[in-house]
């Protein structure tokens, strides 16, 4: 009867809650949460100051404070400093007296909603319209790591050999380095038959704080929207966003609203929850919401004190063309233009120098200029990058060369990606006497193309496309069309076709079918028609699960060739082996071979080829130790034999960790997890420390044989134990003896153990009688 009566007082009391409720919902107007509808009081205004007794309220689930507030004969409202306090605001000036009490005017802060409900005699505040801002950070970049490598060096080797029709070659790509703090000095070779050709002789500093690299030697220059990658020899400075990974550098998009009420706020971007936060009532403002470049929705969930929620959109465009405002990236160089990359080690050519600009004025707009100059040759531009809300992003520039090369260009294009459709537009048209460094003639002429495509409703996806190039070589026209659409569990197929405006020959129509029966194994079928012929192809290849383990692959060719072809790769610590073999119009055989060798301080390291920063892992467990970085598996380390991780990732933070289930019970490590600060080049020692206790099993006796009791705590050693059956406990102390101590309900007792350095939780418990004490004994 009891419980049944409960039951129905509490469906009663939520009943209750429930029209309590519904009655506050419909109850609450909608520019705020309270109202002043006592219209049966009439207020009076004296003629003085009038002290009232109030019930102060801030928000709706607000429990309230007394306090007093005045009211003047004019009928203004002075409130208590306790008042400001609790609603975060301060007091305006100036303050009426009275009483010996500062009182200050409710009136006098702008935006502030108040209203007197002189029946219940509340006094509710809203400061939800007060025109200050909070202000929401949701991205937030961490410092710039600043990591020197420790002193060292590396020298790999990729070697391979080739017979085909009969012929034998061996080649090697052979790359050698030194760092430290001084940098990166760097030296690759290429040997094939009896020749060696130097390919890059270079030294680099990073600065990662200022994002500044600085390369003395053979390099490549930027080039940058009017120039040409240009191979040559000299020196290279400017800004380098790769030391920033964390650095976003393109505008993001901030978001303003205003909470009536104290609220939550979710942050999904196309339907993922990105962020949240919590803002006090009033304006508010989330600025930079981490988004992925491209056009998408935001929407932004707001819930108040009382449950109530509301979602605001808003759609965004995000373009890594821009600079965010006040950003700049520039890049200078000099040197000697660089001919017969490859084939000749010192074939320099002319002197140079060229610089780059580029500048975010406003989260709309960036700007970009570039400047190139030879003894013979000259020239200048300038563009911009602009983004139209809704649309894209414009693009539009203007170069001009001069010396022996005296022309003009123009360029104007238009981008959007977009989760539903993209498209991508560009038109270039210059002179038959432009020309850039390292040209002897046009790239082109005129070259302008169309590229868009639309996600369909089914999940297929439409693209189109169309070239039109202009060279002094021929001209080039070319449509194209795409179909592609996943049809099943692992399934996808793709249709495609082109179409060349002034040569038929040019037509093709291509299918591909493509499975992924696992994360390892795929297979796929080809077929091409053109007016050459039909061309078809099935392979299969198999990927590596992780850095150390093997892939391999095979292709049938029929039609327009005829061709059998497999491989394989095999990666261990110590290097990688590949494989291919090709049956057809002609035979081949390449096999090859990649390693090296690794200098860290005192230690050598024989690895596979290195391609970045490095970490060297020390245990000085006895016993091989598994060894993870970011949760996969890299190798095994041991004492004496440490391992070499490579693959970090440069200029972040990278986990590396050692399996607990490795190391005994009678070892203590100092962590199972380091984050490693990786250099942009060389190596950093990261360093496991663990130290083996004597441990023992014993098992306690009480003088007349019984075993001590199960669950009794055993004090005394390193850690507190305690006893399982048959009175068996595990004590690590260092060697000596010790006094323990057991203790349970009824009792407790006391041991002398002798442990030695030799002793380990392998060897048969050791008996040891344990004398009864009474709990008033110090243990």
């Amino acid at each position: 009867m009891k419980a049944r009566s409960a039951w129905w007082s509490l469906c009663l009391g939520l009943e209750l809650l429930t029209v309590a409720w519904r009655a506050a919902w419909a109850a609450a107007p909608e520019n705020g949460w309270f109202a002043d509808d006592c219209d049966a009081v009439q207020m009076l205004h004296p003629d003085h100051p009038t002290p009232l007794l109030l019930r102060v309220l801030v928000s709706p689930i607000d429990p309230g404070q007394d306090a007093v507030i005045i009211r003047a004969p004019d009928g203004t409202l002075y409130a208590p400093p306790e008042v400001y306090a609790a609603l975060q605001l301060p007091p305006p000036g100036p303050p009426l007296v009275h009483a010996g009490r500062r009182y200050h005017a409710l009136d006098r802060v702008a935006g502030l909603r108040f209203a007197v409900d002189a029946c219940r005699q509340i006094l509710s505040l809203d400061r939800s319209g007060i025109a200050g801002t909070t202000t929401r950070a949701l991205h937030t970049e961490p410092a710039p790591l600043r990591v020197t490598p420790e002193p060292g060096g590396y020298m790999q080797v990729q070697a391979q050999y080739l017979h085909a029709d009969s012929v034998d070659d061996v080649s090697a790509l052979i790359d050698a380095g030194l760092f430290g703090s001084a940098g990166l000095l760097r030296q690759t070779l290429r040997h094939a038959g009896s020749t060696i050709v130097r390919l890059d002789t270079h030294w680099t500093y990073d600065d990662p704080v200022g994002m500044t690299r600085l390369d003395v030697g053979d390099g490549i220059t930027r080039g940058g929207v009017f120039g040409r990658s240009l191979r040559f020899g000299g020196v290279q400075w400017g800004r380098d966003f790769s030391l920033r990974p964390d650095l976003v550098t393109f505008p993001l998009p901030d978001l303003t609203d205003a909470a009536a009420l104290p609220s939550a706020i979710d942050v999904y971007v196309d339907g993922t929850l990105r962020a949240r936060d919590r803002v006090p009532a009033g304006p508010f403002q989330l600025s930079e919401v981490p988004v992925l470049s491209g056009a998408g929705e935001i929407q932004l969930v707001i819930t108040d004190l009382l449950g109530r929620s509301r979602i605001v959109r808003y759609a965004f465009y995000a373009a890594p063309e821009l600079l965010r405002p006040g950003l700049s990236d520039y890049t200078l160089e000099a040197g000697f233009e660089r001919h017969g990359y490859g084939l000749s080690s010192l074939d320099y050519g002319a002197g140079f120098a060229a610089a780059t600009w580029r500048y975010g004025i406003a989260d709309h707009l960036t700007v970009e200029t570039h400047v190139e100059a030879s003894t013979h040759r000259q020239m200048a531009g300038a563009g911009y990058a602009l983004l139209l809300p809704g649309v894209g992003v414009l693009s539009s520039g203007l170069a001009q060369s001069a010396g022996d090369g005296r022309g003009g260009q123009l360029y104007v294009g238009l981008d959007r990606q977009g989760r539903d459709w993209s498209l991508a537009a560009q038109y270039l048209v210059g002179s038959d006497d432009y020309l850039r460094l390292g040209e002897t003639e046009p790239a082109t002429l005129r070259r302008g193309f169309v590229r868009a495509s639309r996600r369909l409703r089914s999940g297929a996806s439409l693209s189109l496309g169309w070239i039109d190039d202009l060279r002094a070589a021929g001209h080039l026209s070319i449509l194209s069309a795409g179909y592609a659409r996943q049809i099943g569990a692992g399934w996808s197929v793709n249709l495609g076709g082109t179409v060349d405006l002034h040569d038929s020959a040019g037509d093709s129509l291509l299918l591909t079918v493509a499975y992924a029966g696992s994360p390892t194994v795929s297979s796929y079928g080809f077929a091409q028609q053109s007016d050459s012929g039909t061309l078809l192809r099935i392979g299969t290849q198999r990927n590596p699960l992780h850095e150390l383990d093997w892939s391999a692959r095979a292709t049938v060719d029929r039609g327009l060739i005829d061709r059998i072809s497999a491989g394989g790769d095999y990666r261990t610590t110590r290097g990688a082996v590949h494989a291919d073999v090709e049956h057809g119009d002609h035979d081949a055989l390449r096999l090859g071979i990649d390693t090296g060798i690794v200098v860290l301080g005192h230690d050598r390291m024989w690895t596979r080829p290195l391609d970045g920063p490095f970490a060297l892992v020390e245990t000085d467990a006895p016993q091989p130790i598994h060894v993870q970085i970011e949760n996969r598996a890299s190798g095994r380390s041991r004492a004496g034999a440490p391992l070499l991780v490579t693959d970090l990732r440069p200029y972040q933070i990278n986990r590396i960790s050692v399996a607990p289930s490795d190391f005994g019970i009678e070892r203590r490590i100092d962590g199972f997890e380091r984050r490693v600060a990786a250099p942009g080049y060389g190596g950093v020692r990261v360093r496991f420390t663990s130290d083996a206790r004597p441990m023992r099993r014993l098992r306690l006796l009480l003088p007349d044989g019984r075993d001590v009791p199960a669950g009794a705590d055993v004090t005394g050693g390193d850690e507190p134990a305690f006893v399982g059956l048959r009175g068996e406990t595990v004590v690590a102390a260092p060697s000596g003896r010790h006094r323990l101590r057991a203790d349970w309900v009824q009792g407790g007792c006391e041991a002398q153990v002798a442990l030695s350095a030799d002793d380990t939780v392998l060897r048969p418990p050791l008996e040891i009688v344990c004398i009864p004490v009474t709990t008033e004994q110090a243990p």
